[in-house]
């Protein structure tokens, strides 16, 4: 096996647009990275640079010891599975997966022993007669990586692999997936956009946002030391909760939506920034946010939106009416007795989000300037079924210890 290290690697395509920025990322021999990021980020465009499928336009790119800039794919010794299996239709499951045994001139014999060794290994000893059309997704995507396995390559690279199955398939796989790895050992790179394969495959994941890397760590990091807003954002489903907010007074006091909480002095020896920080945006993760009873001081006034039963929890989203955001309306007429969420202000987008500033000047490509969105609602876990209705009026608690803080510009605040 070997190592793999991407140094200030960048790829423009038509009229100078970049589509990798100063990319740099360094994997362990036998390391499982996940490359992660909305859709256009960047993900795929570095695993094609690693495969050899696109020239480097500037920076270099190492397997081991060896500068691959100029190395052709077919010699960079290493297995591809696509997001569309990529199997020949007319050939069987043995065929398939020793095909690259056939062409390297491997013989007979030995290639028929490891084509089963792999197909044990992958439970498909007793398909290797079927043609892909006999399949079902989960055999194939089986078979696509019993051709890359087979191969005994330095560095595995798999492009959204579990994208085309099913819910149930999928969290399968991704067992399947991560299992096989640490048996082998082998040095992988996955690129997915779903945070939750991301979360819970990789040994450390890549967060990617329009081309430039956000932030390089082990998953529990990511989630509860986020680099700034736009990683905070994205790592955690359902997303962190982002409000404006307002550090003020001697004795610190977070003024959040119509809330003003004391911020604790240990809050403010593990963010000692934050005394100072004057305008912010505060971002809570479903867990950390309570609804709690009238007396309870320090609390988010807000009005229940919606709920989502998911069994063991429920997840209640609570519009805060302060400061601009949504009032209750008092319902009228035959509405009178309903129970109804306030429509939405014609100041979010269609996806329920008040956009942030847009950066300018010399902050508008830097990592993580506004990153995220102001979000029109607080998301509250709660275990069990939940006891309130949309439309009923409640209480969130937050805890500053819990929070995370960013200014402006989309920095995390320490």
């Amino acid at each position: 096996m070997a190592s793999l290290k991407l140094v200030n690697a960048t790829k423009e395509y038509v009229k100078g647009t970049p589509a990798l920025k100063e990319f740099n990322l360094d994997v362990a021999d036998g390391e499982f990275v996940v490359l992660v990021g909305p859709s256009g980020c960047g993900k795929s465009t570095a695993l094609r640079l690693i495969a050899g499928l696109e020239a480097i336009t500037s920076g270099d790119l190492y397997i081991g010891d060896e500068c691959m800039n100029d190395v052709a794919s077919h010699k960079r010794d290493i297995a591809m599975v696509f997001q569309s299996y990529a199997l020949y239709p007319h050939m069987t499951v043995e065929e398939n997966m020793g095909f690259s045994l056939r062409t390297s001139r491997v013989a007979k014999k030995e290639r028929a022993e490891r084509v089963l060794a792999v197909a044990e290994t992958l439970g498909l000893a007793d398909l290797l007669r079927r043609k892909p059309r006999e399949l079902s997704g989960g055999q194939r995507q089986r078979v696509a990586m019993g051709r890359a396995i087979i191969r005994q390559p330095q560095v595995f690279l798999m492009d959204e692999p579990l994208s085309n199955l099913d819910a149930k398939l999928r969290g399968e796989m991704r067992e399947e997936i991560s299992e096989l790895q640490r048996r082998l050992g082998t040095t992988t790179v996955f690129v997915t956009h779903d945070q939750i394969e991301a979360m819970t495959m990789g040994d450390r994941v890549a967060v990617l946002c329009d081309g430039v890397l956000q932030q390089v760590a082990a998953p529990d990091v990511l989630y509860d030391e986020p680099a700034n807003l736009f990683v905070a954002s994205f790592i955690g489903s359902p997303p962190m909760s982002i409000l404006p907010g307002r550090v003020t007074g001697e004795e610190p006091t977070l003024q959040v939506a119509n809330a003003q909480v004391p911020i604790g002095a240990d809050v403010l020896a593990a963010r000692p920034a934050l005394a100072e920080a004057g305008e912010v945006l505060v971002g809570i993760r479903p867990e950390h946010a309570t609804l709690v009873g009238a007396e309870s001081t320090g609390a988010i006034d807000g009005v229940v939106r919606s709920m989502e039963g998911l069994g063991p929890d429920t997840f209640i989203r609570v519009d805060y009416d302060s400061g601009g955001h949504r009032p209750m309306p008092t319902p009228t007429g035959e509405d009178a007795g309903r129970h109804r969420p306030p429509p939405p202000p014609t100041d979010y987008d269609a996806g329920g989000h008040r956009p942030l500033p847009t950066p300018t000047g010399e902050d508008a490509g830097r990592p993580g300037a506004a990153g995220g969105a102001i979000s029109p609602v607080i998301t509250v876990r709660r275990s069990g079924t939940a006891t309130v209705h949309a439309g009923q009026r409640c209480r969130v608690g937050i805890d500053p210890a819990l929070c995370h803080f960013f200014d402006s510009e989309g920095n995390t605040v320490r």
